[in-house]
């Protein structure tokens, strides 16, 4: 999706990071996104996947650091799977 690319890859610190790092819900958001404009989202899956989120709270932590694919997560990506239209 273009909008987690530009999100991710604008306003890099001197270290590379993004600046507008998200969080679970704003994945969970990007997600709701896609499955109403009938993309699949994989790139949102994979960015989580990769780890380059920030933890908004301390339960949503997962190992090293990276936001955590929960059940509400993948509900979301489900959904999105479901609501995909073919492009032909």
């Amino acid at each position: 999706m273009y909008y987690i690319q530009q999100m991710l890859d604008s306003h890099r610190d001197a270290h590379a990071f993004p600046a507008f790092r998200p969080d679970r819900k704003t994945f969970c958001a990007l997600l709701e996104g896609a499955k109403r404009i009938g993309d699949l989202g994989r790139e949102i899956l994979a960015e989580m996947v990769r780890g380059r989120g920030v933890n908004s709270k301390e339960e949503d932590t997962g190992k090293d650091g990276q936001v955590e694919i929960d059940e509400e997560v993948m509900m979301h990506m489900f959904h999105t799977y479901a609501a995909y239209r073919l492009p032909f």
